[in-house]
């Protein structure tokens, strides 16, 4: 089930595969109501696909699939039911885990390496346990990039090499750029070999990677400015629709990264705010907290005319996504008496401490 808990390769599903998909969950096949569950959840095709995620998880958990109960959980750690309750979803990654989910260990053993959603950061304790499942499973990829990311965390990207050659090898799309950097740079992370990183690039882009195609388009402009007029016009026509196409198969960076062309005017393109909001809007919906924040400061600065309520809104959608400045904005619009029906997300993992300092309330997560 690995290949349906990569949420890029959904991207690459064709109309007739996804009708397959869908007519073969409706008729009750249980991977097909999970990997349709995780389709909807990733790509929202629909206005209504949050609720036909949830509804696609659940039957297939009841038919076995406790990966299905693992994908619930992340929608209720992220806030997809309506308000994030990360206690919720903690018993149900746990319930997961003790079902044999694969996908449930995954997204705790990222939480340990990370230190991230209230899991204590132990990359040491991780890799232990990575190690093991490997000698057990030696097909799953994302335990060999899992293994890379601790390796990291514990001394440098140099030693997650071969995991993360491994990983990519086994057919995990995202590790191609983790492999791409590990053998182009030193400890310190600066690229020694500039060849080696581009054919690692271009093999990554070969192997469907939107994040190696976004460092590769960006290689385009590495020396912008020192370059002439019309290579300059050469190498914008080409960024445009590199950066696009990068997007489209779900890179955050590259929808974030044409948000800021068109909202600073990069590269001699035109400020435009609108399409600016739009490409960030697109980078949120691929989980950027920091597009969130470049929404929630559009917003406040008056584009587009939405007022409060929308800034509060993009505010708390970028603290469940872990923005430390999204969650503070927060904490102060609650203590001012907004957002109260989220009164119970906001208490349980914002809690508000009045500064003396500068008379604000900050956040602690």
């Amino acid at each position: 089930l690995w290949s349906v808990e990569a949420g890029e390769n959904f991207f690459f599903l064709s109309d007739d595969t996804i009708e397959k998909l869908r007519t073969s969950a409706e008729e009750g096949n249980a991977y097909a109501l999970y990997a349709l569950g995780r389709y909807h959840y990733y790509i929202r095709p629909d206005s209504r696909s949050v609720s036909i995620a949830l509804s696609a998880f659940t039957k297939a958990y009841d038919k076995g699939i406790s990966d299905a109960l693992a994908a619930a959980a992340l929608m209720y750690r992220f806030g997809d039911t309506g308000i994030a309750d990360r206690e919720k979803a903690d018993d149900l990654l746990m319930k997961a885990i003790e079902e044999g989910s694969c996908f449930a260990r995954h997204i705790h053993l990222r939480d340990m390496i990370l230190g991230s959603y209230g899991v204590a950061e132990d990359p040491e304790s991780a890799k232990r346990m990575l190690d093991c499942m490997i000698m057990e499973d030696g097909e799953d990829p994302f335990l060999y990039q899992l293994r890379g990311w601790a390796c990291q965390a514990l001394s440098s990207i140099c030693d997650a090499k071969a995991d993360y050659a491994k990983a990519a090898e086994l057919g995990s799309i995202s590790s191609w750029l983790d492999r791409a950097v590990a053998f182009s740079v030193d400890e310190d992370g600066d690229i020694i070999d500039r060849r080696v990183y581009l054919e690692a690039l271009d093999a990554g882009v070969a192997n469907r990677s939107s994040q190696c195609l976004f460092l590769k388009a960006l290689e385009s402009v590495e020396d912008y400015d020192s370059v002439s007029q019309y290579e300059q016009y050469t190498r914008r026509v080409f960024l445009i629709p590199e950066l696009e196409r990068a997007a489209g198969m779900g890179s955050f960076s590259a929808a974030e990264m044409l948000g800021d062309i068109y909202s600073n005017g990069l590269y001699g393109i035109a400020e435009d705010d609108q399409r600016a909001y739009e490409w960030y809007l697109k980078a949120s919906h691929l989980y950027s907290s920091s597009a969130y924040e470049k929404l929630f400061s559009m917003v406040k600065d008056g584009y587009p005319c939405a007022g409060s309520d929308s800034a509060d809104m993009l505010a708390l959608l970028g603290a469940r996504l872990g923005s430390s400045r999204l969650a503070r904005e927060v904490v102060i619009a609650y203590s001012k008496g907004r957002l109260e029906c989220y009164r119970k997300e906001i208490e349980q993992y914002y809690v508000p401490v009045f500064d003396e300092d500068d008379g604000r309330y900050d956040a602690y997560l």
